[in-house]
């Protein structure tokens, strides 16, 4: 804000700058930052702790798997699952010679094992059902229903069922 007020003050034009005009450097605070000193530890953080007998953090260990938190970790992952997906696909669009008809001609000429063109249509299929109706669920909660813990926990297996059947219906397409 300094920087800006003395700027000001300095492009104004002569005729401007009277006393009628508030001259910006008053406006301005002028503060001056020291520097902390910082106690000088020979070791390191953990080194230190243990020295002073500090028990270690056990972070994630003491928390129990909760279907709440594990759908809610899952939706984040999905989520940037079909960022990369539309990323590289845009992305191969833009470069690739061919068009997509060409590409998949070629994987059809290919006879790839049932088995791993499953497993590759489960692996496009799921992160969007299962982001769709998670986030079906959300903008339902957005409303104010389905808020209470009950109400949490059948959501979600009640999204986690449609998940799974939509995305089963999508690999026998």
């Amino acid at each position: 804000m300094s920087a800006v007020c003395r700027l000001l003050n300095h492009k104004l034009p002569a005729h401007l700058r009277s006393y009628k005009t508030p001259n910006f450097l008053q406006l301005a605070r002028h503060v001056t930052l020291k520097p902390i000193a910082q106690p000088k530890i020979d070791e390191d953080f953990d080194a230190h702790n243990m020295k002073l007998n500090r028990p270690q953090s056990p972070h994630l260990s003491i928390y129990a798997v909760e279907l709440h938190s594990t759908l809610s970790i899952t939706h984040r992952f999905t989520g940037a699952a079909l960022t990369a997906y539309a990323v590289a696909l845009s992305t191969s669009a833009l470069v690739l010679p061919h068009k997509v008809s060409y590409y998949l001609e070629a994987l059809q000429a290919a006879h790839i094992n049932p088995t791993l063109l499953l497993a590759v249509k489960f692996v496009l299929a799921f992160p969007f059902t299962y982001h769709f109706f998670n986030g079906m669920r959300h903008l339902i909660w957005d409303t104010g229903k389905f808020l209470t813990i009950s109400a949490v926990y059948k959501t979600g297996y009640i999204m986690l069922a449609c998940t799974f059947l939509t995305t089963l219906g999508l690999l026998y397409i």
